[in-house]
């Protein structure tokens, strides 16, 4: 199993040579291995997971008294926001994660992801030649994960060359989800078709 996703999604249509085709952003998902991390940057990485679970579960115990995604907003995000180091848009984040898991979490999150936006990674290689992403943690404080040169780091490089651009990460138990998309542009064939009778 090679760990990827791939679906057609959010029909766009672009003008080309006077002309207009439909457009479809492919999207993949595609798994990273990461490398072992030194025990600071593991402690740190250690309290983003910790830090990010306890805004899900201070989340959750509002969810009862919300009817919508905007009111759980409204309910919670001051409050994390005066006493989480996180930034505002991965307790945005948290709280999408709680209202699209509502039919299913019964008492609190045990375990969590965490994605991140564009704004919140950087992906990048070391004067080494490691594959590495730098992540942002809270306003002006950073870590770097290096990645590990394998198989999927291999098409992960192919794809980046071939067109496909990152758009999010998440970040697992030694692993890196990242999702890239790329657009497809489908153009019509004009030649035609000569029967000869």
């Amino acid at each position: 199993m090679r760990g990827e996703i791939a679906l057609f999604t959010s029909v766009k249509f672009k003008y080309l040579k006077n002309t207009i085709y439909p457009c479809d952003t492919l999207k993949k998902t595609v798994l990273l291995n990461c490398l072992s991390l030194t025990s600071k940057k593991q402690r740190i990485l250690d309290n983003f997971f910790a830090e990010y679970l306890r805004v899900l579960n201070l989340t959750l115990e509002q969810l009862p008294n919300a009817n919508s995604s905007t009111e759980l907003h409204h309910l919670t995000y001051s409050d994390i926001r005066k006493t989480s180091f996180l930034p505002s848009d991965i307790v945005e984040e948290a709280r999408k994660d709680v209202w699209a898991k509502r039919k299913t979490i019964k008492e609190r999150f045990t375990r969590c992801s965490v994605r991140l936006n564009r704004r919140w990674f950087k992906f990048f290689m070391t004067d080494r030649g490691t594959p590495s992403f730098k992540i942002t943690y809270s306003p002006r404080k950073h870590f770097v994960i290096p990645i590990r040169i394998d198989g999927s780091y291999n098409r992960f490089k192919q794809e980046l060359k071939s067109g496909w651009n990152i758009k999010t990460i998440s970040l697992l138990n030694g692993k890196i989800a990242v999702s890239i998309e790329k657009e497809y542009l489908e153009v019509p064939d004009n030649k035609r078709n000569i029967v000869y009778v």
